[in-house]
């Protein structure tokens, strides 16, 4: 019994390290996936994730931790391989002397060898002229670990000591974004797909050990002050935030997935305050650029980072495992226990929309249509604001009470409004927001309501929208 336990073991463990597919960098989080995700990961077929684990700093010659989790949050399944990931930071210029290296060396294995992973990845944007002395550290390491792997910068390939560095670890995962620095007058998409292209054939010329292309899949916003410099990215931000900002002024229209704008009034945007005169850059992928640099990378793709419910994730799990091929939104509208609830049904996101400063600029308008002023409460809830109007179209089929046409867009308190106007910016797939409290008036508890969404290009114009179960 017991060497049958052993030969299936051995068996799940030659699986696992033959498994091509798939994998994502996971990033700051210190809980499990959800049944829920467990469900996409698997559907968008992605089998590892590289967990972000620990980060080390040296700030004055000595290794030290920044922060670290006690535990993978997720184990490692048949399905799911888990490799934890440590970071390294250094503002110093010598961090790798001999007694340095070892004591980095100590704390690693001590930290690492307890979670029984397969493979250990470390984590380090090294300058240049730093690469060789990272690959000494890496050389030291690897007889410690069960596999030792390491993200690269794209360029290192270009490095005399990139042979050094190969020799060092067992796989490496270059990274093909940020690859310039860039300034106000001068922005970069995340993914630039001719520099890249060269890049990869640069790797697939030069690297003689297995290497896997690491692709963005994030959305990025960025602050620059009034001398064109960035001011670094916002960690904790929402796109309600931007979208509907009525200090931004655009600037520009979305070229290679960058929306541009321009702070005319300081206000404060999450953990940031950002002043007059300061441009603020929102980054999403390029979806045909990406599209066009999986299909020239020919080989496993590991993606930063794993999409969750966040506007820095970049967009949906659904949205991920439909990226090369998306299919239309599918957004319905419910009344549930006095609420309204929008969700995205489908698998494919419905994007942040921003083309400029007017009225219909920006977001998307949920709009709910009475055949008279029939509303008694409607709170925003989770979308952005909610506003009362007396709008009245010629549809056929629908007769309003009142026909006024001067009235055809007059803003109206709740009371006299015939029709509702949600906003809101955005909406994944398989997300779904909820208003505040929705009734109406007890003698129109009946009343015929119509919806429908404004911008969405593949959403029907209007739907009946069914009275409360």
């Amino acid at each position: 019994m017991a060497g049958l336990k052993v030969m299936l073991l051995l068996g799940w463990l030659l699986m696992l390290a033959a498994r091509g597919g798939t994998g994502c960098w996971v990033w700051n989080r210190s809980t499990p996936l959800t049944a829920t995700e467990l469900r996409e990961v698997q559907s968008a077929g992605i089998s590892t994730l590289y967990w972000h684990f620990a980060e080390i700093e040296n700030r004055n010659g000595e290794w030290t931790w920044k922060k670290r989790l006690g535990q993978l949050p997720q184990p490692t399944t048949p399905a799911l391989r888990v490799v934890p990931v440590i970071r390294l930071e250094t503002s110093v210029s010598k961090p790798f002397t001999a007694a340095a290296r070892a004591a980095l060396r100590q704390r690693i294995v001590a930290a690492l060898q307890p979670l029984g992973a397969d493979e250990w990845q470390m984590d380090y944007d090294a300058p240049d002229r730093l690469v060789g002395n990272y690959a000494v550290f890496l050389t030291e390491l690897r007889g410690a670990a069960p596999k030792l792997s390491s993200t690269a910068l794209a360029g290192w390939v270009r490095l005399p000591e990139f042979a050094q560095l190969c020799a060092s670890v067992a796989e490496l995962y270059p990274m093909f974004y940020d690859l310039e620095p860039d300034t106000a007058t001068a922005l970069r998409p995340l993914l630039e797909p001719d520099m890249t292209v060269v890049l990869l054939d640069a790797w697939r010329n030069h690297c003689g050990i297995p290497w896997k292309a690491g692709l963005p899949w994030f959305a990025r916003l960025t602050l620059y002050g009034s001398d064109g410099k960035s001011r670094g990215h916002l960690r904790e931000w929402a796109w309600d935030e931007v979208v509907f900002r009525r200090e931004l002024h655009w600037q520009k229209s979305p070229e290679h997935g960058i929306s541009v704008f321009c702070a005319e009034k300081p206000f404060a945007l999450g953990q940031a305050t950002v002043q007059a005169g300061e441009t603020l850059v929102a980054r999403r992928q390029d979806p045909a650029a990406l599209a066009h640099i999986e299909k020239a990378a020919a080989r496993e793709l590991v993606f930063f980072r794993l999409p969750d419910v966040t506007a820095a994730s970049g967009g949906s799990l659904r949205g991920f495992a439909q990226r090369a091929s998306p299919s239309a939104t599918r957004l319905t509208l419910a009344r549930v226990d006095g609420h309204l609830i929008l969700a995205n049904v489908g698998d494919c996101d419905l994007p942040p929309r921003v083309l400029g400063d007017g009225p219909a600029d920006r977001g998307y308008a949920l709009e709910v249509d009475a055949a008279g002023p029939v509303f008694r409460e409607a709170g925003a809830g989770e979308f952005f604001r909610v506003a009362g109007h007396r709008n009245f179209d010629e549809t056929p089929g629908w007769k309003p009470l009142v026909r006024d046409r001067q009235d055809a867009s007059l803003p109206a308190p709740l009371a006299a409004a015939t029709r509702l106007t949600y906003w809101f910016s955005a909406l994944p797939a398989g997300s779904s927001l909820e208003s505040g409290l929705f009734q109406l008036a007890p003698a129109a508890a009946a009343s015929p309501l119509r919806y429908r969404i404004l911008y969405s290009e593949t959403h029907p114009p209007w739907q009946l929208l069914a009275p409360a179960p």
